[in-house]
Parts: structure tokens; sequence; C-alpha cells
């Protein structure tokens, strides 16, 4: 494996054969700050200087270890769309051995063909959530490249936003650095500040609201479903419903257990692939997702939405 392609995809598994050889945790006050850098380019969609390859392969590493300090699902969600769409430019340049390559990382069924990409359903399942729109030839979905490299897409964001850290573990240095970053952080735009760009859809009623601020646990799992179904019901683009359930997954995480971004869309994977699923009003109240009032003021809206009021 050659040092360049590790810089260009530090995410795979081949990349590890560069990496295990290093020993991250010794690095310089300059490769830390590279790796700050990184991540705060990427949250603010802001062009970065780039060093050489060796550099770029730390600076990723510790990108992902210092995000796992902040332990906040959107930011790390970003950081990784961020990243694979550099991964996926990469690609789309490279030679067809190193798409190969990459692809069967993540579907390790694909067969590539000049006109069409193929992959088995049930590694499409794991990222896809349209397959009834999806073409499908003898158990396999189908794609032309550019549909395909979407999927890769998530994929690749998927995996590296996937970050569990205990920030206890790690030198004092790096954790003072990742607390630089909170600053940015706090400044993303959050879906959840813009709801009120969604005018009159599902998202916008009072219960969703407050489901979004986080709910206890033996709740949770319903919220995710009720907050996945009013994205599906408002046609929301499965990136932004990913974005809103991170939110809510990380406000959720204030007790005894953590409830996780994977769990959140995990359901949101099921409600993308059924997307009849429809919820009641009579259903928040009953699970106790929501309180009367607001209840109350939920009902009335969405009575008026369903033109019954």
């Amino acid at each position: 494996m050659s040092l360049e392609f590790a810089m260009k995809y530090p995410f795979s598994e081949k990349a590890r054969e560069y990496l295990a050889k290093e020993n991250i945790f010794a690095v310089s006050e300059l490769q830390i700050r590279g790796a700050q850098e990184r991540v705060a380019s990427s949250l603010q969609n802001t062009q970065r200087k780039k060093g050489d390859a060796r550099s770029e392969i730390i600076s990723y590493v510790l990108a992902r270890i210092l995000l796992g300090c902040l332990k906040d699902p959107y930011a790390a969600k970003k950081f990784g769309l961020a990243e694979a769409q550099f991964a996926l430019d990469e690609l789309e340049k490279d030679d067809p051995a190193s798409i190969s390559q990459i692809s069967a990382e993540f579907f390790p069924s694909v067969e590539i063909e000049v006109e069409k990409i193929a992959i088995a359903i049930p590694e499409y399942l794991k990222v896809g959530f349209d397959l009834v729109n999806e073409k499908v030839e003898n158990g396999k979905v189908v794609f032309e490249r550019k549909e395909f490299f979407k999927l890769l897409k998530s994929a690749i964001a998927n995996k590296i936003s996937d970050i569990s850290i205990d920030p206890k573990s790690l030198p004092e240095n790096i954790r003072e650095k990742a607390s630089d970053l909170v600053e940015i952080v706090e400044r993303l735009e959050r879906p959840s500040k813009a709801l009120s760009s969604f005018k009159g859809k599902y998202i916008t009623l009072p219960a969703m609201k407050k489901i979004l601020e986080g709910l206890p646990e033996g709740k949770r799992y319903y919220g995710s479903m009720t907050l996945a179904i009013a994205c599906v019901k408002d046609n929301l683009a499965r990136e932004e419903a990913e974005q809103l359930l991170s939110i809510y997954a990380k406000n959720c995480q204030r007790s005894t257990h953590d409830y996780t971004e994977r769990e959140a869309l995990a359901c949101l994977d099921w409600v993308y692939r059924h997307p009849t699923i429809n919820f009641s009003m009579k259903t928040l109240k009953e699970q106790g997702l929501v309180d009367e009032k607001t209840f109350l003021e939920t009902e009335l809206q969405f009575r008026k939405m369903s033109g019954k009021a």
C-alpha cells in the first residue's frame, strides 16, 4: 500500500497498515494544531492548507480523536460528510483498481462494469433506504456510477463519524486542543435552529419540537420513530433527516445510559424503508412523549394540516 493511497483514503482498512506503525500519541503540538484546522475547515466549509502525505494521515486520525472528545454527533457527521466528499473527489480521478478496492470494503459483493455497478440487497440495506425505487436484478441493486458513488459517500461518512472515545484516556494536551473547538461546534447552524424554515411541515408540530429536546429512558425509541416519520412525511432529504436525529440523540444523552446516534439512525433507516408508515396524536400521548398542553396544541395543528379543523 502506498503512502499516497493512505492519505487519500485514511478511513480504509488498507490505511491501517501504515497507521499500525505509528505511535499516534507521540505527536507534536504542530500536528495537533493541524488536526484542529482540519476539523474547523470541515465544520465551517472552508479551505485549508494541506501538508505532506504523512501529516495528512496523522491529522485525520487526530481530528477524529478531537471530535470524539467533543461528543457531538452532529459535528462528527458533518466532519464525516466533508471527509467522504474529499475521498469521492479522489476516487473520481483514481484508477479502477482503487475504486474497486474502496468499494469492496463497504460492499464486498460489488460488481463494477463500464455502464453499471451492482451490490447485494443486504449490503444496500445497511446504507440505502429506498429499495422500492431502485433497480434490482438477480438479488442485486444496480446503479449507474453517479448514483452508486452517492451511496458509497454515505457509507464512508457513516464510518468516519462513528466515533467512540473516552476523553479521560487521552493525553491532557489533546483534551485541551479539543476544548478549543467547542466555540466552533456551538456556532454550527443545526436543523433545530432552522425548523422555522419548514413552514407548515410535520416537523414543526409542537410535539416534534418537544421530542427533539430529548426524552428519558424508555421513551427514546418512540421519539426516534416519531421524528423519523415526520421527516419522511415532510420529504426531507436523508442527510437532513440524519442531522435532525443526530441532534435528538445528543439531547437524549442526559441520564445514566446514553442514547446513541446509531440507535436513532437505525429507526430512521427502518422508517425510510417503510415510507407509508404513519403516526397518531393519540399514540404520542399514550407513550408519554408529550404533556397534555403540547398534545392539545399538536392535535389542533395536525387537524388543520389534515383539513379536519
